[in-house]
C-alpha cells in the first residue's frame, strides 16, 4: 500500500513537470513567434521600375509593376527590403521577350536573385522562362513571407 502512495506521487510529480515544461515551451514559441512577426513589420521595402523608385510597396503595387513589365511598358522591376533576408538583399524580374529569350508568351519572365556569400561577396542566380504567375509567386512569397524559391535549379547569372 505504502509503495502505491510512492507510486502515485511520483507519478503526479512527473505529470506536473511535465505540464511545467510545456507550457514553458509554449510561452517561449509564443515569444519567438511575436519576435518574428516583429522583425517582419520593421522590414521596408522598395520597388524599382524604369522610370521610379517606390518606397510605400504592398502586394497590389508589386502586381501592377509586374504587369507592366509583363505588357513591356517596364523593362525589369527590383524588389529590395531593407535587410537581407536569407543571405538575399534583392530580388528582380525582366521580360525574356527584350532580350529575345522568351520561349513563347506565357513562358517570357526571367527572374533573379542576389545571395551574399561566406565571403561577403553577392552573387546572381537566375532563371528563365517562367510565368508571369511563377514570378508573382516569388515576388509574393519574398515580400509576404519573407521567403525565396528553391534555388536549385537555378543558374549562377555572370
Amino acid at each position: 500500500m505504502k509503495d502505491n502512495k510512492i507510486i502515485i506521487v511520483i507519478c503526479l510529480i512527473i505529470i506536473i513537470l511535465v505540464i511545467g515544461v510545456f507550457l514553458g515551451m509554449k510561452k517561449y514559441l509564443k515569444k519567438d513567434l511575436e519576435q518574428a512577426k516583429q522583425e517582419l513589420q520593421e522590414i521596408s521595402w522598395s520597388l524599382e521600375n524604369d522610370n521610379e523608385k517606390i518606397e510605400n510597396v504592398n502586394i497590389d503595387i508589386i502586381e501592377q509593376e509586374i504587369d507592366k513589365v509583363d505588357t513591356l511598358e517596364s523593362q525589369h522591376l527590383i524588389l529590395t527590403p531593407s535587410k537581407i533576408i536569407e543571405n538575399t538583399n534583392f530580388i528582380q524580374t525582366y521580360n525574356d521577350i527584350t532580350v529575345g529569350n522568351a520561349k513563347n508568351d506565357m513562358e517570357k519572365f526571367h527572374v533573379e536573385i542576389s545571395f551574399k556569400d561566406n565571403k561577403g561577396k553577392f552573387k546572381l542566380l537566375g532563371i528563365d522562362n517562367l510565368t508571369k504567375n511563377e514570378v508573382l509567386k516569388i515576388f509574393k512569397d519574398y515580400f509576404e513571407n519573407t521567403k525565396i524559391p528553391d534555388t536549385n535549379e537555378w543558374y549562377e547569372v555572370k
